[in-house]
């Protein structure tokens, strides 16, 4: 049996070790990981009968940081790694609570997008990142939920029809008067990463292109998600007439709107022959 901790690093490389234990909760062994993990949250998981799995966010001084999924032998060797990134102005964070969990040879590992962790109170709206990976470990698509509300998950379970259910909390950041109250959520998915929740059409759909800053001014930023290499992004005003029409490419790509007038506009992204992100973005 494997326990994650936080404590003191003997390398001085980060915060975490793990305790190996019997059955009997005998002592046994310990090992810290040789990666700079800065948060305490950080999950480790059982992937298979030979290895296991531990996600957290890695250091800026390492060489890329972020949010990575380490996979490690039942004796400690490291075997491969995947870094689901973060630009210089936006954060995927592990949240906290269970982060990870493995259906098949699929592993799901869940974070926060856009999260400020400079504040606990976070004036700006956040996604729930969902990421798959598959038993290559490669990263192969993520999806987004939220973008209205300030989103943190805190577990993320499999179902009995083999779907995924994501729980946590969030608050409106936008409430007037803004209220210190966190609410309950809970999103049911199937094995695709769609929403199937019934009793709740209000829940936030699920996404994999984003537009931020929202409310922005004089450009936003579209994140494609990982299997969409381009996509093509539209913007329309309230009366329906596009005002503005560009290819993208790549994970992030700034576009500009210094030339457009204050106002809501409605923005639509395609890519792979079908609609992968829409919605309202305010210009202030």
């Amino acid at each position: 049996m494997k326990v994650l901790i936080a404590g003191p690093s003997v390398k001085d490389r980060g915060l975490l070790r793990l305790l190996s234990f019997d059955m009997d909760l005998n002592y046994l062994s310990e090992f810290e990981p040789d990666f700079p993990f800065t948060s305490i949250n950080c999950r480790t998981i059982s992937y298979n009968s030979n290895s296991y799995v531990i996600s957290g966010n890695i250091s800026p001084l390492y060489e890329e940081e972020g949010l990575y999924n380490l996979f490690y032998s039942n004796e400690n060797e490291l075997i491969d790694s995947v870094l689901i990134f973060r630009k210089a102005d936006t954060i995927t964070y592990a949240g906290f609570g269970n982060s990870m969990m493995v259906s098949d040879t699929t592993l799901w590992s869940v974070g926060v997008y856009n999260h400020d962790p400079s504040t606990f109170w976070q004036p700006t709206p956040t996604w729930i990142q969902l990421s798959r990976i598959n038993s290559g470990f490669e990263l192969t698509d993520q999806f987004y939920y939220g973008g209205d509300g300030v989103y943190w998950p805190y577990d993320i379970i499999s179902t009995s029809e083999g779907g995924i259910m994501l729980v946590g909390n969030y608050f409106d950041p936008k409430a007037v008067p803004f209220v210190l109250q966190r609410d309950p959520f809970v999103l049911k998915l199937n094995s695709e990463g769609l929403i199937v929740n019934v009793d709740n059409p209000e829940q936030p759909i699920a996404q994999e292109a984003i537009v931020l800053p929202n409310p922005g001014k004089d450009y936003m930023q579209v994140k494609l998600a990982i299997q969409h290499k381009t996509a093509r992004f539209q913007l329309f005003d309230t009366g329906g007439r596009q005002v503005l029409e560009t290819d993208l490419s790549g994970d992030m790509q700034r576009v500009k709107t210094e030339q457009l007038p204050s106002g809501v506009y409605i923005y639509r992204i395609t890519g792979s022959n079908r609609v992968i992100g829409s919605g309202k973005w305010l210009k202030e």
